[in-house]
């Protein structure tokens, strides 16, 4: 603290005459709470926590970067290319947070990249990419069906969704004029990377971004079935919390400009 333990008595001396109760009890060289003092700091502890954390946030190196982005964006696009942010910006440091619960800007985040569906767009925040998604299973089922209509495919019965309320089933089968009462659906999971395991399973065909599949369409554990129109569920997009920090900003420009490489 840079201060003497004599200061410090003075300063405590000088709160309690000014809240006019003690907050402390002292005798033969020990010190402790009062009751009045004890609930003196249970209500001041959240203020302080939060002074505690913007003090944290200011001391912060200017060189390090704190990103949270979904578990399948971070682990199938991000991370397999932040070595190129790295050769070209070697003093940076990013850490990235994968959190299983929604993306929120707080904390000390210097970048947020979320997901928003295209009913939704997101507000404030820079686009990185569009989900434009396909129908995609393994190879043998894709061949099973690769010459299946919408009506087959959605009569099929072996559908899979990546979420509890097929939100994305349902907008292929709106944009493909499907009665959604004809669906049927094999199995549903609450994220990508669960329906994307299970269609490489063989156990379905499920909707996902080439750009997110990339391993597996090269490695011959997933293909597209048959032809197919891209559907545009959403996108992708990066938001800075203010001030942006020097490794922030070049790490959010190295971000925008792979971003475009890949479009």
């Amino acid at each position: 603290m840079g201060v003497t333990a004599s200061a410090v008595s003075h300063q405590v001396r000088h709160l309690e005459e000014g809240l006019g109760v003690r907050l402390f009890a002292r005798s033969n060289n020990a010190i402790e709470l009062t009751a009045e003092g004890a609930r003196f700091a249970a209500a001041t502890a959240p203020a302080l926590d939060i002074i505690a954390a913007a003090a944290s946030a200011l001391q912060r190196d200017a060189n390090e970067v704190l990103v949270r982005a979904s578990v399948s964006l971070a682990l199938r696009w991000l991370i397999p290319r932040l070595g190129g942010f790295r050769q070209a910006h070697p003093s940076i440091r990013v850490r990235l947070e994968t959190p299983v619960s929604a993306i929120a800007d707080h904390d000390d985040i210097d970048l947020v990249i979320g997901y928003s569906r295209a009913e939704n767009p997101v507000q404030g925040g820079a686009v990185l990419f569009d989900d434009v998604c396909v129908v995609v299973a393994a190879p043998d089922v894709a061949a099973r069906y690769r010459d299946a209509g919408a009506t087959e495919l959605a009569a099929s019965g072996a559908l899979i969704s990546a979420t509890q309320d097929d939100w994305d089933w349902r907008r292929w089968a709106e944009v493909n004029g499907v009665d959604w009462r004809e669906v049927r659906m094999a199995n549903r999971f609450e994220i990508d990377d669960a329906a994307w395991e299970a269609a490489s399973a063989g156990l379905g065909m499920t909707l996902a971004s080439p750009r997110l599949i990339e391993r597996e369409l090269r490695n011959g554990l997933l293909a597209i079935v048959g032809p197919q129109d891209g559907l545009l569920l959403g996108n992708y997009w990066v938001r800075a919390r203010p001030p942006i920090r020097r490794g922030a900003e070049l790490f959010l420009a190295w971000l925008l400009e792979t971003a475009a490489e890949a479009t």
